[in-house]
């Protein structure tokens, strides 16, 4: 719904005064919409570089909104909207690109552009309208965690090139043809069958270069997206892969286009070329860049679509250069193995951090089969692969080597072996996902493995143990909550699961109370209620205690066996304003034992 407002303006469109009527979103009515800008009291973090018809930027800080005009500043948690028959190009201080269609609302959540550390973070929350992205890999980032928040999916992107749609649902009436999802029993049912209660919009992905990892929270699920392909994510969940219509995307390319900053000497900014500020949006954007990296050139990368695995699902598990003093940033892991037995598979171990690890220093991270908590019990490392720093590229996660208890005795599969890994969600302090190892992994007599069914890992910037002992000093208390995820093991690959988390803090006192998660899907559950634990001085770690009175865990409303529950995590961030960890469990069953596995997290 729109309201409309008239007034005179000048300096947006022309360069003489005009009255015109202009119609304002309806999140906007009421605010004082100034015809010149606002500075905001947030970080700086880029400009808008070019504006065609009418564009408005509401600083969430202030609560203050103006219509904006070539190259004005952009601040952290800034709202975008381009009103009708308008576009803009924002061009980042990371020199990631977005160009925006008509009648679009782009919101920047989290921000952080870290050269000293190597590292680029940003959460951007798409929630109507068209978007074209240039997410850069260039090489004074050797972190990159980038995602678009939409109503019903979340996108996962390292250097690449991909637009966005967010649209009502009924839109959908006008496409060519019509929109099929798969069911759980592989059947097919029309896109309008959707749950009761669910978003009122779809998005709909397009990648142009490189590859995108979607992700519904709607039901749990995630697809993989390469050059020349799109997907659709309803209130239902995820769509198809599909090949992308080639009209589609010339249209979409169309209604997105932004001319590119034309200097005073009447060159694309950065470009070095002649140009009329017209410049093509499938360029790449290393090109404008090339002056502030020295010279070197370095554009999204493409990407055969049979690969798009191996190249999406690296988002995370990666080096990470220390960035701060005392920790830095660690974070747990946790991982079950399975045993192939010729057509059959079985479950063999799950594995969990039972200390933070460092993500931060190059060494292998750690996980261990626990069984009651023996250092010599079964070791799962992960670590870095070969890497050519001179030609600035990322070392790719693998797992290094795994032990199993097998009929043999204790045996170690060495590999490395590659994993692939899918952010699930970040912020400004963190970030959370999953990991596999498809790939079959042969142990010294012949037994085979894999970790098909989903791992979990948490990392973020740890909590340094001076502000642990402020907070403490300061009879500091509080209640964090947020999100849990996991995997219910089956011989197809898991049941993946998510829900809620919550736990009470006391850092005088260096308890946990309360501590909770509950997690389904798949027919499945997994539950810790009331739990208790402590943290180890003034550290930022802490484990929960499984025996706690009046603590429960259960799979399956079935309570976890003895020495087979664990939990471990931090506390992440400025003042611990964040929570994280991992946790598994074995319960019994009507088949012998049910195996879960997953992460918490949460805020404060």
């Amino acid at each position: 719904m729109f309201i409309s407002l008239s007034l005179l303006l000048t300096g947006f469109v022309t360069s003489h005064a005009q009255a015109q009527t202009i119609e304002l979103p309806e999140e906007l009515k009421g605010v004082d919409v100034s015809e010149s800008f606002i500075a905001s009291g947030s970080e700086e973090i880029g400009e808008i570089q070019t504006v065609t018809g009418h564009v408005i930027v509401f600083h969430e800080d202030n609560k203050q909104a103006y219509f904006a005009s070539n190259g004005v500043p952009l601040f952290k948690q800034d709202v975008v909207y381009t009103l009708a028959e308008s576009r803009c190009r924002i061009k980042f201080t990371t020199e990631d690109i977005i160009t925006m269609g008509d009648n679009t609302r782009i919101g920047i959540e989290t921000y952080l552009d870290s050269p000293e550390t190597g590292e680029k973070r940003s959460v951007i929350r798409l929630l109507k309208g068209k978007a074209m992205f240039y997410i850069l890999k260039l090489f004074k980032y050797k972190i990159i965690n980038t995602a678009v928040n939409t109503p019903t999916a979340i996108i996962g992107v390292r250097g690449t090139q991909f637009g966005t749609e967010v649209r009502p649902v009924a839109d959908m009436k006008a496409e060519l043809t019509p929109l099929y999802l798969a069911d759980a029993s592989g059947g097919l049912d029309w896109l309008s069958q959707v749950p009761a209660g669910a978003p009122e919009t779809e998005t709909i992905v397009h990648c142009f270069e490189g590859a995108v990892e979607v992700f519904s929270p709607i039901d749990q699920v995630s697809r993989m997206i390469g050059e020349g392909q799109s997907l659709d994510v309803s209130p239902a969940g995820v769509g198809s892969v599909r090949r992308t219509d080639p009209q589609v995307a010339r249209e979409f390319k169309t209604k997105t286009e932004a001319p590119a900053f034309e200097s005073s000497e009447g060159k694309d900014e950065g470009s070095g070329e002649q140009g009329e500020g017209k410049a093509e949006q499938g360029e790449s954007e290393a090109e404008e860049s090339s002056e502030d990296t020295g010279g070197e050139e370095q554009s999204a990368e493409g990407v055969d679509t049979s690969l798009v695995q191996d190249v999406t699902q690296n988002q995370t598990t990666q080096k990470i250069e220390e960035n701060k003093p005392n920790v830095g940033r660690g974070g747990y892991l946790v991982g079950m193995l399975t045993r192939i037995d010729g057509s059959n598979k079985r479950f063999q171990h799950a594995y969990i951090s039972d200390e933070i690890q460092d993500f931060g220093s190059g060494e292998s991270l750690k996980a261990r089969d626990l069984l009651g908590g023996d250092p010599g019990n079964p070791l799962l490392l992960i670590g870095g692969g070969e890497v050519n720093p001179g030609e600035g590229e990322e070392a790719d996660a693998n797992l290094i080597s795994v032990d199993v208890d097998s009929g043999t005795g204790r045996e170690t599969i060495t590999g490395p072996f590659k994993v692939h890994d899918v952010t699930i969600g970040a912020d400004e302090f963190m970030a959370w996902g999953y990991w596999t190892v498809p790939q079959i992994m042969t142990s010294p007599s012949g037994d085979q493995y894999t970790v098909d069914n989903r791992g979990y890992w948490i990392e973020g910037d740890v909590t340094r143990d001076d502000e642990i002992s402020a907070l403490a000093s300061n009879n500091v208390t509080g209640t964090y909550t947020g999100s849990a995820h996991g995997t219910y093991w089956t011989d197809t690959e898991g049941a993946d699961m998510a829900g809620d988390f919550k736990a009470r803090v006391d850092f005088a006192n260096k308890e946990i109370s309360d501590f909770s998660l509950s997690v389904s899907g798949g027919g499945h559950s997994a539950t810790i209620e009331n739990a208790s634990g402590k943290f180890s001085s003034n550290s930022p770690e802490f484990w929960i205690d499984p025996y706690s009175q009046g603590s429960v865990w259960q799979i399956d409303g079935q309570d976890a066996l003895p020495n087979k529950k664990e939990a471990f995590g931090a506390v992440f961030g400025k003042d611990a304003k964040k929570m994280g960890g991992a946790w598994k469990m074995d319960a019994p069953n009507g088949n012998g034992e049910a195996h879960a596995a997953g992460l918490f997290e949460g805020s404060r």
